[in-house]
């Protein structure tokens, strides 16, 4: 190697790492930072805790949540709302009552412990696969795209069965199917502070008595619709903050 061009070699190189620290910093600074999207969480929590338990004829009581569970997933926000239709006929049917689920964290990948597939097994349910399936909903023109996932326990000698509606939702990214959607769709550096929720209506009932598809998704729409504000917070993101979207200089 001829000695002009080591000399210039050793010259570039330290200019060469300053000028590679400085894009390092400029980077760093134009980050944003986990605190800078608190409020959009203090706000999605606040819509969450409205969520209202009286929905036309269903009358709901929250359910607390195992600490175990909460120590899985910490939430940002969590509501376990189990409803009971108090029409005196059409209660019949829905005699253990339909829950409402909504969690959101502040880390997508918590929402794993969540997940039906991996959640209810660990409870002892049995996930019927044969029909577990793909589903599309509509709710007042709005597309939600779901999973219904479908359990069973043999409790006291009497077979129960559990059908779950389930779907993701990532803020700014729109409503995603399953957990392997979910992860596609919080890959970049900024998403991954929104964190994300996961909406479930489960139905309950021992089998032969269980309500049929056409009634669970009427119901499932009057629970949604109850619960939209909440999710549209979600979805909106920033744009869901009063004050107008989080500003760059707090990530200075």
């Amino acid at each position: 190697m001829p000695t002009r061009f080591r000399q210039t070699s050793r010259l570039l190189s330290p200019l060469l790492c300053l000028g590679m620290l400085g894009f390092v910093a400029a980077e760093q600074r134009g980050h944003p930072k986990p605190e800078a999207f608190e409020p959009f969480h203090s706000h999605v929590r606040h819509q969450i805790e409205s969520i209202p338990l009286s929905v036309g004829p269903w009358l709901g009581s929250d359910v607390k949540v195992p600490e175990s569970a909460r120590a899985l997933l910490r939430p940002n926000a969590l509501r376990n709302v189990r409803y009971q239709n108090i029409d005196a006929y059409a209660g019949r049917a829905w005699g253990q009552g339909v829950y409402l689920v909504v969690v959101q964290c502040q880390r997508s990948i918590d929402m794993f412990g969540h997940f039906p597939p991996n959640c209810y097994p660990a409870y002892g349910d049995v996930l019927i696969a044969s029909e577990s399936k793909p589903r599309d909903w509509n709710v007042n023109g709005i597309a939600i795209t779901g999973m219904q996932y479908v359990f069973e326990r043999n409790i006291s000698g009497r077979l129960h069965r559990r059908t779950v509606y389930n779907f993701m939702v990532v803020p700014e990214r729109g409503i995603v199917r399953d957990m392997k959607q979910l992860v596609g769709a919080t890959e970049d550096q900024e998403q991954r502070y929104y964190g994300a929720a996961q909406v479930q209506v489960v139905f309950a009932s021992e089998i032969g008595q269980e309500p049929s598809a056409t009634e669970r998704d009427a119901v499932f729409e009057t629970l949604i619709n109850a619960a939209w504000p909440a999710i549209d917070a979600i979805l909106a993101g920033r744009e869901s903050l009063p004050e107008g979207p989080i500003l760059n200089s707090s990530n200075n």
